[in-house]
């Protein structure tokens, strides 16, 4: 009997996105899109809430990124300058990895089936996505 080998497969796969396309309107989108409760307080009311999304360059970037030395002085070379020097505006949690993923203005923030938050070129997402209507569940 001939050992098995893989074979390919295509499936059909609803997602949710935005474009990040640099805006103070998308960033706000984008920051309530992907806030999840970090407490709550015993009521059960959101005590702190955290984000998954941060555009590079303001103080909570700086602050996650570890970039202020002993002095509150901005390092030179941080990773944030770093990152932006490359590029990026923006960066997404990648709760798989446990890492921040880099985002360009135009990318595409994407939120799959299973929750995790992705970043996809703006070329690639027109070649593989088109848009749908209707409840996520319902979609063919």
């Amino acid at each position: 009997m001939p050992a098995p080998t893989p074979a390919r497969f295509k499936a059909t796969l609803v997602v949710e996105a935005l474009q990040w396309d640099g805006s103070e309107a998308a960033a706000d989108a984008l920051w309530e899109w992907t806030k999840f409760v970090v407490s709550r307080r015993a009521d059960g009311s959101p005590n702190a809430v955290a984000t998954d999304f941060m555009v590079l360059g303001e103080d909570d970037a700086y602050e996650v990124f570890c970039c202020y030395d002993e002095d509150f002085e901005l390092r030179p070379g941080n990773e944030v300058e770093r990152r932006m020097s490359a590029g990026y505006t923006a960066v997404i949690r990648d709760r798989l990895c446990g890492a921040w993923a880099n985002v360009r203005t135009g990318d595409w923030i994407i939120r799959g089936a299973a929750g995790p938050f992705q970043v996809c070129r703006d070329g690639d997402f027109s070649g593989k996505y088109r848009s749908v209507t209707g409840d996520r569940h319902d979609c063919p």
